[in-house]
């Protein structure tokens, strides 16, 4: 029986020789032969998002896992967190830093159009200056580019370190971590990378 073809966001159909890695025998994972592997791909990760000397952890979660990381480890409980929501997954940042004791300030643009840099000037001014500006470069839900290097400029105006929502986005359309000056990448295998989901 031929392999369904999947018509959904994710997760995506993965290659026949990713899936033959895969069936390859169990490494040592303090083995040479293990951390050589890292390493390998710790550089190709920072050669896709285009990074220089981005640290590179690989967690065994969901996305969702990843933006909780993001957050708990760059904005203390009770710290101004400004997200940036073009749909769902956008959200989804409200809701984890609201869970974490952080100010989850949403800036929402209508679903379907592209955030307004001047409506994250306005969330980042509104009170205390925020620890971290959250972006989702492509939100699944609605399939909306964010204007990543815009809302990155607001987000250094007031000091505030980036967290760019990759999960969507990175290996499917242009990452320029260094040149847009974005602290922190978050992916997911299913997606643009065309792997299965840890």
């Amino acid at each position: 029986m031929p392999d369904p073809l999947l018509m959904i966001p994710g997760p995506v159909p993965v290659r026949e020789d990713v899936l033959a890695a895969l069936a390859e025998p169990v490494r040592s994972h303090t083995s040479a032969e293990n951390a050589a592997s890292l390493r390998r791909a710790q550089r190709g990760i920072c050669a896709l998002v285009g990074s220089e000397g981005a640290l590179v952890h690989v967690l065994a979660g969901s996305g969702t896992l990843a933006m909780e990381v993001a957050l708990v480890n760059h904005a203390a409980p009770g710290e101004r967190v400004v997200v940036c929501s073009e749909g769902f997954f956008g959200d989804r940042f409200v809701e984890i830093a609201t869970a974490l004791g952080q100010e989850a300030v949403p800036v929402r643009s209508e679903w379907g159009r592209r955030l307004d840099p001047e409506a994250v000037r306005r969330a980042c001014v509104s009170g205390p200056a925020p620890a971290v500006v959250t972006i989702t470069h492509v939100d699944t839900s609605t399939g909306v580019l964010a204007d990543v290097p815009a809302l990155v400029a607001v987000a250094r105006e007031h000091g505030a370190l980036v967290v760019l929502d990759g999960v969507c986005a990175t290996g499917a359309v242009e990452e320029t971590m260094d040149a847009w000056g974005v602290d922190v990448v978050i992916t997911g295998a299913q997606k643009g990378l065309g792997l299965p989901r840890a």
